[in-house]
């Protein structure tokens, strides 16, 4: 996705729009340029971003900022910077694919650490399930086999809504007994 732009005078209207601004925000550039920036943008002005937009604007020194958008439901990296008269631009790109990336690095980080880690391997191996739903799967099995290579002690899970445990309909998920059958 191409890099938003937006410039801000320094009385906060909105002076400039871009292409990739226009998509990301899901808004005709003609609705936004001219309008107060807090008016068009409801939210913005006490969320980290609007924290930044302030303090570039105050003390004339750019600065990065990356911040999740509730309103847009995604990450993004903001680099504002000081425009002339005392305006302010701001670039900007979506970044919760990277996001992900590193939430899903994370939980591969915990697993490898719970396996090498414990010296009970059936143990650690009921407990993966917890770690892998719901960022890398809505649903994990995990088996132990014995020495002949039979299944063992199995670990499953899909936390639900409503209590948040396993639906596997058995005592040996890892989160113990299911409070419903599963459908």
């Amino acid at each position: 996705m191409p890099m938003g732009f937006l410039q801000f005078a320094a009385d906060w209207t909105i002076t400039y729009v871009n292409a990739g601004a226009e998509r990301t925000f899901r808004r005709n550039r003609a609705d936004l340029l001219g309008r107060n920036a807090w008016q068009a943008f409801p939210g913005n002005e006490e969320s980290a971003f609007g924290r930044t937009y302030r303090r570039v604007a105050r003390t004339r020194v750019p600065e990065v900022a990356e911040a999740f958008s509730a309103a847009l439901g995604a990450w993004f990296e903001v680099r504002v910077v000081p425009a002339e008269q005392g305006g302010i631009n701001v670039f900007f790109t979506d970044t919760t694919q990277r996001h992900r990336a590193q939430e899903r690095l994370a939980v591969l980080a915990q697993v490898s650490a719970e396996v090498v880690g414990s010296p009970d391997a059936v143990q650690s191996m009921s407990r993966i399930p917890r770690l892998l739903v719901p960022v890398l799967a809505d649903w994990a099995v995990v088996t132990v086999l014995d020495d002949a290579g039979r299944p063992g002690t199995s670990g499953a899970g899909t936390p639900t809504p409503s209590c948040g445990r396993c639906w596997s309909g058995t005592a040996s998920c890892g989160w113990g007994p299911c409070p419903r059958p599963p459908r």
